[in-house]
């Protein structure tokens, strides 16, 4: 029997692609049947995934195998190239790739230990590791620049004809400033793109990343996500300035890096993935708007 993918990310799906996902989810049994008929596949479990359908699977050989199905669209392009590009290097390797590019076969990583499990400066020191390895991937034309994502800035002020509708105006136009002045002359590289607690996890020895967005920019963004998570223990944390602070100093310091432009950057993005969130769900987030509070000073 094939596990049924959790409500929350059939709601996600839908959320974000409309008509497109609700369709895709009406085939995805049939999709999964035909790739695992294909690649000699057996289904283990379903992990749900936030946006596309994951599927532990193994192998005709027994091998332990991550399966992940997604939407046919430009973020599943996206996370293909930067796969390809890291080889391995810092990221779970890519094993296989379906024709369409919506299907994609990993190893899996066991025991999978998440950074999650880490006291803060560790992660923050693991996760600096692992931008070493991932900024030394070749450079992918292909890949959006992320100064293009500005457009959900754009987007936003459409919608409320000039207005931030529920954002703060001043830190809408702060974000919006950087994303002018602070990202051109900054020499760019192949980004994970949202490289968090949750997508970094331990094989037993070393830490890999997993989920690359797959962008282009300064490898100064890639703290971005770092610093809005985990969620789950951010949202409730009393001194939050204090400790995007002390990441910030112990991300820098590993990759000697300006502490200034690294709170710009991270504020900015902050800013906008909250923007997303209201895009994608009907309400902003929260939690992103407080780090980017804390971050910006």
């Amino acid at each position: 029997m094939v596990p049924t993918l959790p409500n929350a990310t059939q709601e996600n799906i839908e959320d974000v692609y409309g008509e497109m996902g609700r369709l895709w989810l009406i085939e995805l049994p049939d999709t999964l049947a035909r790739v695992c008929r294909t690649w000699g596949l057996r289904v283990d479990a379903c992990l749900g995934g936030n946006y596309a359908a994951v599927y532990l699977v193994h192998d005709e050989t027994g091998a332990l195998k991550v399966l992940k199905l997604g939407v046919p669209s430009a973020e599943m392009e996206r996370e293909w190239r930067a796969l390809r590009a890291f080889d391995g290097n810092g990221c779970v390797r890519l094993l296989d790739l379906d024709e369409a590019g919506t299907a994609l076969l990993f190893r899996r990583v066991t025991p999978g230990r998440g950074a999650r499990e880490l006291a803060d400066d560790q992660a923050m020191r693991v996760a600096a590791d692992l931008m070493v390895q991932l900024h030394s991937a070749p450079d992918d034309d292909a890949l959006p620049d992320v100064a293009e994502l500005a457009s959900g800035f754009a987007r936003l002020r459409r919608a409320h004809k000039g207005g931030t509708g529920p954002f703060d105006e001043g830190l809408v136009a702060a974000s919006e400033e950087t994303f002018r002045t602070v990202l051109d002359g900054l020499e760019r590289c192949t980004l994970h793109g949202d490289l968090h607690h949750g997508n970094i996890l331990s094989d037993g020895q070393d830490w890999i990343a997993i989920d690359p967005h797959g962008v282009r920019g300064p490898a100064q963004w890639e703290a971005g996500a770092l610093l809005r998570n985990p969620w789950e223990t951010l949202r409730t944390e009393p001194r939050l300035t204090a400790r995007m602070e002390r990441r910030v100093d112990i991300l820098c310091e590993a990759m000697a890096w300006d502490r200034a432009l690294v709170r710009r950057l991270a504020a900015a993005q902050a800013v906008l993935s909250s923007v997303w969130s209201w895009e994608d769900h009907g309400k902003a987030d929260p939690l992103a708007l407080r780090v980017a509070g804390a971050l910006w000073r």
